[in-house]
């Protein structure tokens, strides 16, 4: 535990281009990882992500890799580090909501994520964003869909009756 704490805080630099809260959350995302070992279910994404306290899904232990204020972009750039250090055996991706419409490089970005975690052995299950400030959280869902399918990732319809959205209009909280 000691010897990731101090590799958590002692790498920070390596990751320069990482804004301080993306450089504290792999920090944590790091020693959580040594608490409850590699290969378990991830959660990867954004504030949706992080807020989730849940230390169990299933009946089995999750690493939070959540990074509130991610982009899907974000996340690619980030996805194998995340990877390199939890090696999830299922990795829930729930990223999309802070995207402002989708470019030429999202579909590369979505795809990029999903092809890193199956690279390092990951069954890749895709949750669809609630919604979104820009109102375009249809248009994510249906891309993330198309390319989840496209790379062999799960697309997710289930969590609806799972969790509900909070009166801000953005974030999950379960029921």
């Amino acid at each position: 535990m000691i010897r990731t704490l101090i590799l958590a805080l002692f790498c920070l630099p390596a990751w320069a281009d990482w804004t301080a809260h993306f450089d504290a959350r792999m920090g944590i995302i790091t020693m959580q990882t040594e608490l409850v070992g590699k290969g378990r279910q991830t959660l990867i994404g954004d504030s949706n992500t992080e807020a989730f306290w849940w230390s169990a899904v299933g009946g089995c232990n999750i690493i939070n890799a959540g990074m509130g204020g991610s982009t899907i972009g974000e996340i690619a750039k980030r996805v194998d580090a995340i990877a390199a250090v939890t090696m999830p055996k299922i990795a829930h991706v729930m990223v999309g909501t802070n995207d402002s419409g989708i470019t030429a490089q999202t579909r590369a970005d979505m795809t990029r994520i999903i092809v890193v975690l199956r690279n390092y052995g990951a069954m890749v299950v895709v949750w669809p964003i609630p919604s979104n400030p820009t109102g375009n959280a249809a248009a994510i869902n249906a891309l993330w869909a198309e390319v989840s399918a496209q790379n062999g990732a799960y697309w997710d319809w289930w969590w609806p009756t799972l969790v509900s959205v909070n009166p801000d209009g953005i974030h999950l909280t379960p029921e």
